[in-house]
This record gives C-alpha cells, sequence and structure tokens, in this order.
C-alpha cells in the first residue's frame, strides 16, 4: 500500500501541470466552436498544449525513476534489541529490500533527526523491534511513521506490555513471530 501512496503522491504532485494541460484543451475546444476564431490564436493554444504535454510527460518519467522496485524498510529497535534488529536487517536485504539501518546509514556529522525523518519518509515500511524500555528515539521514530502513513510492524520482547508501548499510534500490525526470516516474509508480504 505504501508503495501506490507514493505513486498517487507523485501523480497528485503532477495535477498542477495536469490542470494546466486541461485548461489549455478547454481553450482550444472553445475557439474550436467559436465561429470567428483566429488561426493564429489557434496555433498558439495548439502549441501550448505540445509544451504542456510534453512538459507532464518529463515529469512522469522523471517521477517513475523515483519509484523503486525494492521494498525500502526502516529498522527501528531498543538497544537491547541490537543483535536481532541486524539479523532482521540481513534477512530482508538477502530478499531484495533496501533497508535503513542506523550502524549502516549514519555517518559521524549526520543530522540524526533529519536522516532518519528522510529515512522513514522513504520508506514503505517501519519495523520496530521494542523492549520493555522503549526509548524516547523509538516512540520518536514511531511518531513519525505515524505522521507520515508508513506502516510499522512492531516486534515486542516477551516482557513488553502491547498496550503501553503502541496506545495512541496507528498503522502498528504486531508480528508474533521471532525468527528473522519469518520477520522478513511477513514484513515483505505486508501482513
Amino acid at each position: 500500500m505504501s508503495g501506490r501512496r507514493r505513486a498517487f503522491d507523485l501523480i497528485n504532485a503532477g495535477a498542477p501541470i495536469a490542470a494546466a494541460v486541461l485548461g489549455l484543451l478547454g481553450a482550444l475546444a472553445q475557439f474550436a466552436s467559436d465561429t470567428a476564431f483566429n488561426e493564429a490564436a489557434l496555433a498558439a493554444v495548439v502549441t501550448a498544449v505540445t509544451v504542456a504535454i510534453g512538459a507532464l510527460s518529463l515529469y512522469i518519467a522523471r517521477a517513475s525513476k523515483r519509484l523503486s522496485h525494492h521494498p525500502r524498510v526502516f529498522i527501528s529497535y531498543s538497544f537491547e534489541n541490537k543483535d536481532e534488529a541486524r539479523k532482521v536487517s540481513q534477512a530482508l536485504e538477502g530478499r531484495g529490500a533496501v533497508v535503513w539501518f542506523d550502524e549502516n546509514a549514519l555517518k559521524p556529522g549526520d543530522d540524526l533527526h533529519a536522516s532518519i525523518r528522510s529515512a522513514i519518509e522513504s520508506s514503505n515500511s517501519v519495523v520496530a523491534m521494542l523492549s520493555s524500555r522503549v526509548g524516547e528515539h523509538a516512540l520518536r521514530e514511531l511518531r513519525e511513521a505515524a505522521a507520515r502513513h508508513v506502516p510499522v510492524f512492531a516486534i515486542l520482547s516477551p516482557d513488553t506490555e502491547k498496550a503501553a508501548v503502541l496506545a495512541n499510534l496507528p498503522n502498528i500490525s504486531v508480528l508474533s513471530v521471532s525468527d528473522p526470516e519469518a520477520i522478513a516474509s511477513a514484513v515483505l508480504a505486508g501482513r
């Protein structure tokens, strides 16, 4: 669903160009139906429509290149779950996903919050590996995903109370599996 949402976002971003094309086509129809139309004006409208259609097709071609054919997954984890998160990251990458995992993605001097915000925004889903002590960073990442309507797949440690962690956060599915390969399968299947 997230990939579909991104495609719709790209289409909506091109809406002003499409509206201009439709407006010009309407003007062309008005000229054609008017008995006293001027051939020079008609030629100008046809040229403008041609240019607008060219601009729209260029926009669509460029935008389509930004759509990735590989799922993009952001990994959020509590410190206690770092080893498990690394295994899930490797399982997802092994299945062709592009994974944002902090130890691979962040470099010294990077703006932590901006990097995370950007990574979540460009992701199709978030995998959140949570323990009973969910830190402020993990909560911020979950809120960011909710604000961006990015689906979250939460894997809770056995001592984590679901209601306490996930209260008031939409788009969250709790996975009841712990095997990294099973997690990767469920996330990539969108379940």
